[in-house]
């Protein structure tokens, strides 16, 4: 299987499953520091 991340119109379950966690993974990244942002201004 090749990723196609070039091409939004591909769709695969690897591809799928691989974005999910890559926005999961960023939402918590987020979160993680704007908390650290608000410990430290508070």
């Amino acid at each position: 299987a090749i990723p196609l991340q070039i091409s939004p119109l591909f769709k695969n379950e690897d591809d799928e499953s691989y974005t999910s966690a890559i926005i999961s993974l960023n939402m918590i990244i987020t979160l993680i520091v704007y908390a650290i942002i608000v410990i430290f201004i508070a």
